[in-house]
């Protein structure tokens, strides 16, 4: 019985078409777009950007801007510029998402909006310590072994309080 259990997950997760994915109409994230009245068609900026980690409540609000700006080249690569992707997420297969595509083997997102609203539901289901560089460190979240420390340097460099602030 178990293992005819276990080859039925197995056939199901394997055999789910290429483009389809769980959405927003299958999950009900929107109703963190009206609670804090975001503004999806808002032009990005790395003021506004920062104001929504905040707005949605995501953990570690400060370390997270940071990671968006070493995943984006401080929001300069084609991954966020084409596929509105802030972070270099996947796309999920077992979670909740705002994924609408792929890009580059990334996530694709509508717009950058979108792409802070499912790394805030990624955070919602782990259980995040009180030191979050230190959780996505001991998570493995990043492929590159000097992401780390990159992240780290980024973190400590009084420059990213002022693009942060435009300041």
């Amino acid at each position: 019985m178990r293992y005819d259990l276990f080859k039925i997950i197995f056939i199901l997760a394997f055999s789910i078409p290429e483009g389809v994915y769980i959405t927003q109409s299958a999950v009900n994230p929107p109703a963190i777009e009206q609670q804090t009245q975001l503004d999806t068609n808002a032009i990005f900026s790395p003021q506004r950007f920062y104001q929504y980690l905040l707005l949605i409540g995501v953990a570690a609000p400060d370390t997270v801007y940071y990671q968006a700006c070493l995943e984006t080249g401080f929001f300069k690569s084609d991954l966020f510029l084409t596929g509105n992707n802030l972070f270099g997420m996947k796309r999920p297969y077992s979670r909740e998402t705002y994924v609408i595509g792929e890009y580059l083997g990334h996530a694709r997102y509508n717009n950058w909006v979108e792409s802070i609203l499912d790394y805030k539901i990624w955070q919602d289901q782990r259980e995040i310590q009180t030191d979050y560089l230190q959780y996505l460190k001991n998570r493995h979240y990043y492929e590159d072994p000097y992401y780390f420390w990159k992240l780290k340097a980024l973190i400590t460099m009084d420059t990213i309080q002022l693009h942060r602030d435009g300041s």
